[in-house]
């Protein structure tokens, strides 16, 4: 059995990987691709792009938890689960900031 074995691309070609599979993301204007690359040394073309699916789903995640969250008030007894109490109550997370409607 013959075994071939292939190096880790160094940052210029995570570059160019991340370029390929990020081609159809909506990312923000100056993505730094560089940037990108120079953090994921050691990692694969394969581990990039399970890493991209990975980044897609943390919103979802964070979405999820906040609803815990909101779920957690409004089991809590009244007063303090009036709607006028945190009308205005916001939610810091990562990718950014959610507000109860």
């Amino acid at each position: 059995m013959c075994r071939i074995f292939v190096d880790l691309p160094n940052a210029g070609n995570r570059t160019k990987i991340l370029k390929i599979i990020l081609s159809k993301e909506n990312l923000e204007a100056g993505f730094r691709y560089e940037e990108l690359a120079d953090a994921t040394e050691g990692y694969s073309g394969s581990d990039l792009k399970n890493l991209r699916v990975a980044a897609a789903y943390k919103p979802v995640q964070e979405l999820l938890e906040a609803e815990k969250v909101i779920n957690l008030c409004l089991s809590i007894p009244f007063p303090f689960n009036h709607p006028a109490l945190y009308a205005k109550m916001f939610f810091v997370l990562p990718s950014g900031i959610f507000s109860l409607p």
